[in-house]
């Protein structure tokens, strides 16, 4: 589709490919007409754009999370390391990180020699901080555990976990 201005008129010329035709306006139609073609685009682009934001700031979340969340603020199997205070997963061996697929806002950090995994899936965000749910799984082993953490963002872009949640079928997991 396009335009032509001829004779003080526009013709707006569109075909499928096989006839074309051609529509005369005033410019004062036309002015209303390409009004209202360029907010319902605009409409059209921010209704998609706005689809996508909340999955996509809540992936991006899960992956920062997971890369800085200090290991030894909580119970996990990283601990028996005895890496040094403020030491994150992402400072580890376990920095290889993933979207787990057809989870939403959930990411996975592996070693190279796929020993372990950790999960870190986003469950809410609130004024006392960040709900996730970790998960802990030896790939060459019986380890498996999943808990409930609250956490929250330090000014060095850092997360520390401030409570240990109760458990949540919202937060279990099971050997399939």
């Amino acid at each position: 589709m396009f335009m032509l201005k001829f004779a003080g008129r526009f013709c707006v010329i569109a075909g499928n490919g096989n006839r074309v035709g051609c529509s005369l306006y005033q410019e004062s139609e036309m002015k209303e007409w390409m009004k209202l073609f360029g907010i319902g685009a605009l409409l059209v682009f921010s209704g998609v754009c706005l689809a996508a934001k909340p999955s996509d700031k809540q992936d991006a979340l899960a992956l920062d999370i997971l890369e800085h969340l200090e290991v030894n603020t909580f119970l996990n199997s990283l601990r028996q390391r005895h890496y040094p205070e403020g030491t994150t997963l992402g400072q580890t061996p376990y920095r290889i990180f993933s979207k787990e697929a057809g989870s939403e806002a959930t990411y996975s950090a592996v070693d190279e020699e796929k020993s372990w995994v950790y999960s870190v899936r986003v469950m809410k965000s609130g004024p006392q901080g960040i709900t996730i749910c970790f998960v802990d799984d030896s790939l060459q082993g019986t380890y498996l555990t999943a808990v409930a953490l609250l956490v929250r963002k330090k000014p060095d872009n850092h997360y520390v976990v401030i409570k240990t949640l109760p458990e949540t079928p919202a937060c279990a997991i099971t050997r399939g």
